[in-house]
């Protein structure tokens, strides 16, 4: 997403008085993508892009700490069950 719109992306640094991008951290520049990628939207896209974020590529094993891992899901479903046993 960041090389697709670089220009967008570098420039909203620019205006905001940041630190050149390829001279940036990683700790400062993966906030300011997340911010950039998730400023102004509601909070159910922003909940779809972390999860397409932690969706791991096909044929690899999720994180442990991924919402995708089978613990995760399995909880998730176990959640929800909850809430709609009734």
């Amino acid at each position: 997403m960041a090389l697709d719109n670089w220009n967008d992306v570098a420039g909203e640094a620019v205006a905001r008085g940041l630190d050149d991008l390829d001279e940036m951290p990683l700790a400062r520049f993966v906030p300011f993508m997340w911010w950039w990628c998730t400023h102004g939207r509601e909070q159910a896209d922003v909940e779809r892009f972390r999860a397409r974020l932690w969706r791991p590529p096909r044929g690899e094993a999720p994180a442990p700490q991924s919402p995708w891992s089978a613990e995760n899901e399995a909880r998730a479903f176990q959640a929800l069950k909850a809430l709609t046993a009734g």
